[in-house]
């Protein structure tokens, strides 16, 4: 699905908007996964003839600019009465998507490792309390020593 103003044309394709701003001095692509839109933000042209969408992405990501890191801001799209369709159907398409994101199961992320220290503290922490008798413990801890 794309979208077209004067200075713009925006493109998405079900994973992530594809911003292209044509010119001679200031030409840039900006590439945004689904995944970093926290919403999107439409504002229906007024009196002026014109008006916006704006991605609101997640976090305080960074962008490069000439190499070197700049906070990303939100990057948004202005456009004329004669394109609102196309940019209302392109707002309400990214916003499904992002909704379809957020409901998305997380996966939780995997406890992290217990050291050789803590799992022997562990077991002796057992033995003391009389949890595990000595030959026990020993097994125990040949088995993590190996």
């Amino acid at each position: 699905m794309d979208a077209n103003s004067r200075n713009v044309h925006v493109d998405f394709d079900g994973e992530q908007v594809t911003i292209q701003r044509p010119g001679l001095l200031s030409r840039r692509v900006e590439r945004i996964p689904v995944a970093e839109i926290g919403a999107v933000r439409w504002k229906a042209p007024g009196w002026t003839g014109y008006g916006s969408i704006r991605f609101v992405l997640l976090g305080t990501g960074t962008g490069r600019v000439g190499g070197a890191p700049v906070p990303r801001a939100d990057p948004s799209v202005t456009f004329g009465k004669e394109q609102r369709v196309d940019f209302e159907a392109l707002s309400r398409a990214v916003e499904a998507a992002v909704g379809r994101q957020a409901r998305a199961p997380r996966t939780s992320a995997a406890p992290p490792p217990i050291s050789l220290a803590d799992e022997l503290e562990r077991l002796a922490g057992l033995m003391k309390r009389g949890l595990l008798t000595r030959p026990e413990f020993e097994r125990a801890k040949r088995k993590l020593l190996r």
